[in-house]
């Protein structure tokens, strides 16, 4: 949220819609969000989890250094 400079609810309230229950911090807790559904969370997380995919596709790699001393 703070790299993002924003901390308003509704974008809270889309980061845990977002997060699969295995990565919460009490998985065992089923999440809730105000007016939506769990048919519409589970889309919601595959299709962040293909943002991340794609992010990660579109990185380009980082230089290692290889030198010996």
């Amino acid at each position: 949220m703070e790299s993002a400079a924003n901390f308003s609810s509704s974008y809270a309230k889309a980061i845990l819609a977002a997060t699969r229950q295995t990565d919460l911090a009490q998985p065992d807790k089923p999440k809730a969000v105000h007016g939506m559904t769990p048919e519409q969370m589970g889309r919601t997380e595959r299709e962040m989890e293909a943002l991340q995919q794609e992010f990660k596709r579109s990185k380009p790699p980082t230089a290692t250094m290889s030198c010996c001393w």
